[in-house]
């Protein structure tokens, strides 16, 4: 299993939010198998996303696609996302 904690800051939350929501079954598709989603306790436009996926392959592979770029600009995401990726030993 790998992980992905992707931080970034967005216009809206709930903007964000609704269109993370409408592209589950692509994520899915990608290999995600679960998601934590955070945001600062004093700004809620400070979004952090904790995304497992099968492989660290999938993982890297989904910040590399396309539709990811489009899905990001349309809700809203302002910042250059700061990208970690861990491997479950």
């Amino acid at each position: 299993m790998a992980t992905a904690i992707v931080r970034h800051r967005v216009n809206d939350f709930e903007t964000w939010k609704s269109v993370f929501d409408d592209v589950e079954p692509w994520r899915r598709e990608q290999g995600m198998t679960s998601w934590a989603l955070y945001t600062a306790a004093t700004d809620t436009n400070d979004v952090t996303a904790v995304l497992d996926f099968e492989t660290l392959g999938q993982a890297q592979a989904h910040f590399q696609d396309a539709e990811l770029k489009a899905a990001m600009q349309k809700a809203g995401v302002v910042s250059k996302p700061e990208i970690t990726f861990l491997v479950e030993r």
